[in-house]
């Protein structure tokens, strides 16, 4: 269940269709659904739905004050001007959608398996490391506790 209301919903998931739009192979940013969608791995915090609300808020609010119409009746060229003016005015709120959309968007084994991505993270066990090598610190050692204390 998401924490959105329909129309913040729709707003949401053409917000994510701009910043990551539908090709021939692979489904829009918007298309998955990624704050419903039980296959991505997407844990929203308290703190991510209130920016993903204010967003949404301010989203709207600069679609009406500049273009005086719905976001999601905009041709993708002024929905891209009015992701930039948002972007430029809220960079701090610009950049915690853009983490949360790419987040839930690369999160699911669709997109994952159509990039030919691995599905499970490389770490703790997808990489073998070498053991540490003590003797590749050792100038570092050998200056001994001078900027360490």
């Amino acid at each position: 269940m998401s924490f959105l209301h329909n129309e913040q919903t729709r707003l949401f998931k053409e917000i994510a269709n701009c910043i990551i739009p539908p090709t021939d192979t692979l489904p829009g940013g918007g298309n998955i659904d990624i704050l419903t969608n039980k296959e991505c791995d997407l844990n929203i915090t308290r703190k991510q739905e209130s920016h993903i609300i204010e967003f949404l808020d301010k989203t709207s609010k600069t679609s009406f004050d500049t273009l005086e119409s719905y976001f999601e009746e905009l041709n993708e060229s002024k929905q891209i001007q009015i992701l930039k003016t948002m972007e430029s005015d809220y960079p701090d709120l610009f950049n915690s959608m853009i983490q949360i959309i790419y987040s839930g968007y690369y999160s699911n084994p669709e997109v994952l398996k159509s990039k030919h991505l691995p599905t499970k993270a490389f770490q703790p066990d997808g990489f073998n490391i070498d053991p540490f090598e003590k003797s590749s610190v050792s100038k570092v050692l050998d200056r001994g506790k001078k900027y360490r204390d």
